[in-house]
């Protein structure tokens, strides 16, 4: 690149009114709308055009889709091995500005948040009744299930974050670029960028961020619909759905707006420790947690769990379905929730 490291952090100058790219933030918009507007008005065709648009990408790029999440596990493993992993992804003289501690509650919050508190105990027992080979409730099944799980949200899904993390992090504190996903393709398209092939490229990302909050989102209101319903006796319905994605989604943005000192670090900080709580004393907790594997360990019989080594078979099988044994059975064709 011939653009040159910044020598010193970029000014953060906040401006009372909000800004937005035109191009980007219309057609977005009108995507967004046009989407949820052919959903609610022809909701049984849009369920079928969606479930066949979704099984013909699983069928025909499935195998991509698992080795490309397999070499993004490589290759970040390659970057913290290597000389590359001293680059600063900030100037040369800077510094971090938050503790270990603090920036992992930060990062795992949002990158896992609602999905994995829905999914910690949905997936694994989806993936036992039903798996995608072989007959379901046997205990081979239950030696398949947590693998499969873990591929979904354990060092795989983390692989992932850390690629476009980077890509944002490096292009936009050390190269000086915008902070949006056309910045990462700067080596690959130069300038275009700035102009309509860039503004395409934030229009898609828009999308996929958009429609995979909503996805978490709406799993999380029926969650927590769930729990209320359970502790309060507060009625299920879509009213009290929306009236809590409404909630959430206000909190969301007041913490975004505060910035990270003020709103994001001590929202996910608190979230993080209620989540370890909630963990420990609860009477559902998330099993994969290490104070409730205690637990469970202590109160039920587990010879079947403990046999499916699911993070040992993470390790020895990085690419599920193209290796051998009793672990790389069925991987790719998986009914779990996509990432």
């Amino acid at each position: 690149m011939s653009e040159p490291v910044l020598t010193e952090a970029a000014p953060s100058a906040r401006s009372p009114r909000m800004k937005v790219n035109p191009p980007v933030f219309f057609v977005s918009a009108g995507l967004i709308l046009a989407f949820g507007l052919f959903g609610a008005v022809f909701p049984g065709r849009a369920e079928r055009l969606f479930t066949a648009v979704q099984s013909l990408i699983i069928l025909d790029f499935g195998w991509f889709y698992i080795l490309a999440v397999a070499g993004f596990l490589f290759f970040v493993i390659f970057l913290m091995m290597s000389r590359y992993g001293d680059v600063k992804l900030g100037p040369d003289d800077s510094e971090a500005e938050y503790s270990y501690l603090s920036w992992f509650a930060m990062l795992f919050s949002a990158g896992m948040g609602i999905g994995l508190l829905f999914f910690g105990v949905a997936e694994p027992i989806q993936h036992y009744t039903l798996p995608p080979v072989g007959t379901g409730g046997t205990v081979e099944a239950a030696r398949e299930a947590l693998p499969l799980t873990f591929f979904h949200w354990g060092l795989h899904a983390w692989a992932i974050y850390i690629v476009v993390g980077l890509a944002l992090a490096y292009f936009a504190f050390r190269r000086g670029l915008p902070l949006s996903i056309r910045s990462a393709l700067y080596p690959l398209i130069g300038n275009r960028i700035h102009g309509p092939i860039g503004h395409a490229i934030d229009v898609f990302s828009v999308l996929g961020t958009m429609f995979g909050v909503a996805t978490s989102l709406g799993f999380g209101a029926l969650q927590v619909n769930a729990g209320f319903s359970h502790l309060f006796g507060l009625p299920t319905g879509p009213l009290t759905q929306v009236i809590l994605i409404a909630c959430i989604t206000g909190l969301a943005t007041i913490s975004a707006a505060a910035g990270l000192d003020a709103g994001i670090k001590r929202l996910r900080s608190s979230i993080s420790f209620s989540r370890y709580r909630c963990c420990c004393s609860s009477s559902s907790p998330d099993p994969r947690s290490s104070c409730c594997k205690l637990m469970c360990r202590m109160s039920a019989p587990t010879s079947a769990l403990s046999s499916s080594e699911p993070f040992g078979c993470t390790l020895t099988n990085p690419i599920p379905g193209w290796g051998t044994g009793r672990c790389s059975t069925g991987a790719g064709g998986s009914r779990g929730r996509p990432l």
